[in-house]
Parts: C-alpha cells; sequence; structure tokens
C-alpha cells in the first residue's frame, strides 16, 4: 500500500505541504524516524504524527525550530514545558498562544 510506503510519503511531502501527511498510514505517522525527516521539511505535519511523538521533546523541537508555530500540534506537557516554549518564543512570538497558560506570565518566556 503507496501509505505505507515512506519513500512515496517522504516524497510527497517534498512537493506538497503538511496536510499531505494525514493520508500516510498510521504505521508511517507513529514512525519517529519518518516523523523526524517530515517534520524537518513540514513542521506543520506534526499536526498529522501519532499522539506519542507529539509528547517526544526531540520530535517536537525538530518542529518548533523550522516554524514556532508548530508548538500548537505539541502535547499539553510540552507546551508547558519552559525549554520548549522559550524555543518557539525566540523564533516567533506570536507562538506564545499556543504555550500552556501558567508560562504566558513568565518573564523568562515574555522576555526570550
Amino acid at each position: 500500500e503507496l501509505r505505507n510506503d515512506p519513500e512515496i510519503v517522504l516524497t510527497a511531502m517534498r512537493s506538497a505541504s503538511e496536510w499531505i501527511f494525514r493520508y500516510a498510514s498510521d504505521e508511517l505517522r507513529g514512525n519517529r524516524d519518518v516523523v523526524l525527516q517530515v517534520v524537518r521539511m513540514c513542521p506543520g505535519a506534526l499536526g498529522w504524527a501519532a499522539e506519542h511523538l507529539k509528547r517526544d521533546v526531540e520530535v517536537v523541537l525538530t518542529a518548533v525550530r523550522q516554524n514556532a508555530r508548530a508548538l500548537q500540534y505539541a502535547d499539553d506537557e510540552l507546551r508547558r514545558d519552559l525549554e520548549v516554549v522559550r524555543v518557539a518564543v525566540r523564533s516567533d512570538g506570536t507562538s506564545l498562544q499556543y504555550a500552556a497558560e501558567e508560562l504566558k506570565n513568565r518573564r523568562e518566556i515574555v522576555m526570550a
């Protein structure tokens, strides 16, 4: 099946946008190596990754470093993580809107 072929999915991701990833198989959307490659190309594809990968610090930071707004797709726990949020806000201050409420007024975040 084409949706389960990493080569096909990665080729499609190079020529399209992150929404293509939603059509990948559950197996590929749960494959850490594939998701890392995909979010390097299309950080918003984090939104279609398996839930356990939205809790993976390396996966989320990879996406956020490419586009800070990918923070919106991270698991709630990582949206409360000081370092993850700091990386996002340093890159794009508007990503603060996706941080957990308790971090939105923290000086070290707002001043990042």
